[in-house]
């Protein structure tokens, strides 16, 4: 490939994943209404999947007219990515509940940290150490977020956001390893959010509530299927097209979307340690990102 085509296609992968960024705070601040309408967050993710799962089939099936798309040739990857982002999906909706929405937000943030550290574990990417140093920054960064939590007792929550952040850093290394399998991200799509709403059903009846029948919560069950299916779009062609270690820090905007969704719709302010944290922690990615940049002209 040559290096025009290179560097258009790594265009790409930025700007769908500044897209996702955008759309899957919508899909949190959705997840956080249901659950102040005293939905579990296995039901969250039950509807979520199911919805969104029948808009990628009519997607694939009428608008791309494409049957091959339902096929894969790497099922068991595609299973195992599911197994893990659904119960990351599960895990992300739950901490949305114990935690401010900017605050989860900015527990998030180490999720790029843990992704350039899985990219030299599993994927073999060279991580000098500049960045790492950013690294060892951006987790100091994180103990200050944890800070206000930590204060008003709620440590359980900090400690849902980080295995939320951890598993979510899974996931896209997961997504990278399928997207180098040529994985059309349809097909992708497709099957996490059949297989993810097969492994919610079975978990739904040991955590019903009943406000899956709710008239009165049907619009946000709709938006959160609409921008979750966008999101999962956008995210797995966005690691199609560019590497993990390049796109993550890009994440660094979900806490833009996730401040005002909080302040709009929640009345959430973040504290002054958190604000002091996403700064440390934007500036680790930005610095990743720059040394990303150096390193690719070269």
């Amino acid at each position: 490939m040559r290096r025009a085509e290179i560097d258009k296609s790594v265009t790409w992968g930025v700007a769908l994943f500044v897209a996702f960024t955008m759309a899957v705070t919508m899909m949190n601040g959705a997840a956080k209404e249901l659950q102040v309408g005293m939905m579990h967050p296995v039901e969250v993710a039950f509807i979520r999947n199911a919805l969104a799962a029948m808009g990628i089939s009519v997607i694939i099936a009428f608008i791309k007219k494409d049957a091959q798309l339902f096929k894969t040739q790497y099922i068991r990857g595609q299973l195992t990515r599911s197994l893990f982002g659904n119960t990351s999906l599960i895990v992300a909706f739950w901490s949305v509940s114990l935690l401010p929405l900017a605050d989860v937000v900015a527990i998030w943030f180490c999720s790029p940290l843990m992704v350039l550290v899985l990219s030299a574990a599993l994927l073999k990417e060279r991580v000098g150490p500049w960045r790492w140093g950013a690294v060892i920054c951006g987790f100091v960064a994180v103990f200050l977020i944890a800070q206000p939590a930590i204060a008003l007792d709620n440590t359980f929550g900090v400690m849902v956001g980080v295995l939320s952040s951890f598993l979510i850093a899974v996931v896209s290394i997961n997504l990278r390893h399928l997207g180098q399998r040529n994985e059309n991200p349809l097909t992708t799509t497709f099957y996490f959010l059949t297989s993810g709403t097969l492994f919610c059903g079975l978990l739904v009846p040991f955590f019903w509530t009943g406000n899956l029948l709710n008239a009165n919560l049907f619009g946000v069950m709709a938006l959160i299927a609409a921008v979750g299916l966008a999101a999962q779009i956008l995210k797995t062609e966005a690691f199609r097209l560019a590497e993990a270690s390049l796109l993550s820090p890009f994440s660094y905007l979900n806490i833009f979307w996730a401040t005002l969704i909080g302040w709009l719709f929640f009345g959430e302010l973040p504290d002054i340690y958190v604000i002091i944290g996403c700064i440390m922690l934007i500036f680790s990615n930005l610095f990743i990102l720059w040394r990303e940049g150096k390193l690719m002209k070269k």
